[in-house]
């Protein structure tokens, strides 16, 4: 479903992702870990257009991406959150969720999108808050606003950054059971996370970064028990 092949991200002389290779495949919930710096969100950058590779390639459903500019990926079926919380704050939650429609205009009429809005609204438990302006959301209420906005999209793909940090135990355990419930229904998760017992509970496959590389690919217990891994985040 989408490749990853050889890439390669430089920032001047520094280089932040060292030709990194990986596959997802159609419905995976793939788990992104590694030590701070390790290339994990600006590995998410690229994948959304938000950065262009230095070399490499990356291609979804057979058809390269790379280079795309961001809004093109999204109308492709990519989606992203960001681990700070991109919402309008001197929005309305139901305004911010109008707002992907203007990224997909065929996607319906305005009666028809706003319908799907509350409707997704409902489902994260959030359309109490329709009105509210973003700006007065808690930081867990501001992740499921983003949340929300992606799947306004019905993307493939979702591609979640730190989706629980800062967020309040109960309300990560809300995201946890969305998680799981949209990825029965076929989605594919692509997520980031420094919560390590979150990420484990809730990823089929684990691949773990350090300094832009990938050291480890495989299920969780594998990883868990990998010396290389252990080293990352520790030391010797």
């Amino acid at each position: 479903m989408l490749e990853v092949a050889e890439l390669v991200k430089d920032f001047g002389g520094v280089r932040a992702i060292n030709k990194l290779s990986f596959t997802v495949g159609e419905n995976e919930l793939l788990g992104i870990i590694g030590p701070n710096g390790s290339g994990k969100t600006t590995t998410i950058n690229l994948i959304s257009g938000l950065f262009k590779p230095t070399n490499g390639r990356i291609t979804f459903r057979g058809k390269r991406i790379d280079g795309l500019p961001s809004y093109e990926i999204a109308r492709r079926g990519i989606g992203r959150t960001f681990q700070v919380t991109q919402v309008f704050h001197r929005m309305s939650v139901l305004e911010n969720m109008m707002v992907p429609a203007l990224a997909v205009p065929h996607k319906g009429e305005e009666k028809d999108q706003k319908k799907k809005a509350l409707r997704i609204l409902g489902f994260l438990k959030i359309d109490h808050l329709r009105n509210e302006f973003a700006r007065n959301l808690s930081g867990g209420q501001q992740k499921l606003l983003e949340l929300g906005r992606i799947l306004m999209l019905d993307p493939d793909v979702i591609m979640l950054d730190e989706p629980f940090s800062g967020v309040h135990p109960k309300l990560k355990m809300n995201i946890h059971e969305y998680i799981k419930e949209m990825h029965a229904e076929g989605r594919t998760f692509i997520i980031i996370s420094h919560d390590l017992q979150s990420i484990f509970n809730l990823s089929q496959r684990l691949i773990v970064l350090n300094e832009g590389t990938k050291i480890c690919d495989g299920v969780p217990q594998d990883v868990k028990d990998d010396d290389r891994v252990v080293e990352a985040y520790l030391g010797d």
